[in-house]
């Protein structure tokens, strides 16, 4: 009786102490989860090579937009003296004229220039060179430009295709405004050539004005006519 009573004690405390164990094991992986959080949550970095086509459209990399805003800043930087460089050539409009002021009988043409070009060739450098040496006392030089029904004949040719029309969203209207702009700039682009070769040949002595019109011919005549005013 005493043996048994002895034995129940035993298996008490046993219980006891296995169900300590059992609380002690419970509380220790609890503060290991509560301790080391990050490690198991920690996302996996995937290389930008390695992503899928659609998901690298939803980035830019920082090197790109680095080579970007240079570029950028490097076409302003061009721009900005481009527009120096032409406004310096260039010229102005064409001044009022007074009752003091007189335009020379002669001047100087150059009807050679090749469809849609700017470019003058050396025969009229020479004479619009002579032309301005003709002239030293001249109070100024008015370059007008000319352009030939030739240099804008691919407009022509858009208008008189109306299938053209819808595949390029334009009309008929549209193109016409275009090709009036188109023969506006060319007279321009050639009226500021002659500026330069007269400013370059006096050394930015000479005044010169560009007019603003242009003449358009029928007959094959492209490039300009410099006048002189005393």
């Amino acid at each position: 009786m005493h043996d048994r009573g002895i034995g129940k004690i035993h298996y008490i405390a046993y219980a006891v102490l296995g169900v300590g164990l059992l609380v002690s094991l419970f509380f220790n992986l609890s503060d290991e989860k509560r301790e080391t959080p990050a490690t198991q949550q920690t996302p996996q970095t995937e290389k930008f090579e390695n992503l899928p086509n659609i998901n690298k459209k939803n980035y830019t990399l920082k090197n790109e937009e680095e080579n970007l805003s240079t570029a950028l800043s490097t076409l302003s930087d061009e721009k900005q003296e481009i527009d120096r460089t032409i406004n310096e050539i260039q010229g102005e409009d064409t001044p009022i004229t007074s009752k003091e002021t007189a335009v020379s009988k002669d001047f100087a043409k150059c009807y050679d220039m090749e469809i849609g070009s700017y470019i003058i060739s050396n025969s009229c450098k020479k004479d619009i060179i002579a032309y301005v040496d003709k002239h030293k006392d001249a109070k100024f030089f008015e370059i007008t430009g000319i352009v030939d029904t030739t240099d804008f004949k691919l407009f022509k040719n858009l208008q008189s295709d109306t299938s053209l029309y819808e595949r390029l969203d334009t009309s008929k209207g549209k193109i016409e405004l275009m090709r009036m702009f188109s023969e506006t700039g060319l007279a321009k682009r050639r009226t500021i050539e002659a500026s330069w070769i007269i400013q370059a040949h006096t050394k930015q002595k000479a005044r010169t004005y560009n007019t603003n019109y242009k003449l358009t011919s029928t007959h094959g005549l492209r490039g300009v006519i410099v006048k002189a005013y005393k």
